[in-house]
This record gives structure tokens, sequence and C-alpha cells, in this order.
């Protein structure tokens, strides 16, 4: 009766579970589970809070000079780093 050979690390990261098997010492979980789980999800999370956010501080009174284009570049720039980090993670740089 043979065994099957143990999984190594790069197909136990493969998978989607969140134990990493024996690799990294047992108490690690998967490269899959944690782009997916820790990071995927609260960039997505805070991409859809962002919009209602915008909507939000447009409506309100202005605590700023009309035309400033500070204010302007806050608005943007509120959106850009999830954005990127979620575009970098879709096309699998690290």
């Amino acid at each position: 009766m043979s065994q099957s050979p143990p999984f190594s690390c790069s197909q136990i990261d493969g998978s989607f579970g969140p134990h990493a098997g024996n690799c990294r010492g047992g108490f690690d979980f998967t490269l899959l589970f944690e782009e997916t789980i820790l990071t995927l999800a609260p960039v997505c999370l805070v991409l859809a809070v962002i919009p209602p956010r915008i909507w939000y501080l447009l409506r309100r009174v202005k605590k700023v000079q009309d035309g400033s284009r500070l204010a302007s570049l806050k608005i943007v720039r509120i959106p850009a780093l999830p954005a990127s980090m979620l575009i970098l993670k879709i096309l699998g740089v690290n």
C-alpha cells in the first residue's frame, strides 16, 4: 500500500484553504487565502464605501474656498490607493 507523495508548498499555496499544511512550520495561511480574504476583501469593501462618502462630502457645506484645486485633488485621491491596490492584485504584481 503506497502513500501518495506529500504536496509541495507551491501546490498548497495554490489551494484556497486557510491552513498551509506543513509549509512554513505548519501555522500559516495559504497564499491564495491571504490574497483573497485578507487583501482583496478589505480593498473591495473600501472601494464600495468610497462613492457614498464622496457623494456625502460633495453635498456638505464647503469648508474651503470655492475653486480650490487642493479640495478637488483630495476628492480624486480618496479612491486612488485602494483602486491601485486592487489593480495590482488582479495583475498579480506583489
